[in-house]
């Protein structure tokens, strides 16, 4: 007795190489035995940050040689489990003289090490350490990374640093 095996796409896909596709395997039951049959299905491992995923597997075409046998159940799906990670690693400026006048940048590099699908953002903020708002060190700069999901994507963030001169807080001496 043979019946055929396929596999279809569900949110998983082999355009987007999540797994290998089977179209019409042939499965077959020899007489007298009650032992369970497997198709492999092949799971592309790879590196994505995705959600989990499920492709359709299928059985058709009965050939039981004119004995009694109908297929019960034709149709299941197989998920695919997301087991991957990815990293946002800032790297940067971390110490420049702060210049003589005007507004120096620091430029800090946000470098995304997987992709992920989909995009996602990242929310950033500057926070007073010995430098302080206040004091005029440096210009608050908060906001959000808008990161498309693309392995080696690279967002910049700029801290501009004030320069105040001693030299115009001083007064004259007389």
């Amino acid at each position: 007795m043979t019946v055929q095996f396929s596999t279809s796409d569900g949110t998983a896909t082999t355009g987007d190489n999540d797994y290998t596709g089977i179209m019409n395997q042939l499965v077959t039951f020899r007489p007298g035995t009650t032992t369970a049959q497997s198709v492999n299905v092949t799971i592309t491992n790879d590196n994505k940050v995705e959600n989990s995923e499920i492709y359709n597997a299928s059985l058709k075409f009965l050939n039981a040689s004119g004995r009694n046998v109908t297929l019960g159940t034709l149709q299941r799906t197989g998920t695919i489990t997301n087991d991957d990670a990815a990293t946002v690693t800032l790297t940067g400026t971390q110490s420049l003289p702060e210049g003589n006048s005007g507004n120096t940048p620091f430029v800090f590099n946000a470098t995304l090490n997987n992709p992920v699908q989909g995009g996602f953002n990242v929310a950033y903020t500057t926070n007073d350490g010995t430098a302080t708002t206040a004091n005029n060190d440096y210009v608050d700069n908060d906001g959000s990374l808008a990161f498309t999901g693309n392995a080696g994507e690279v967002k910049m963030i700029t801290v501009n640093v004030m320069v105040i001169s001693i030299l115009k807080q001083m007064k004259p001496l007389r």
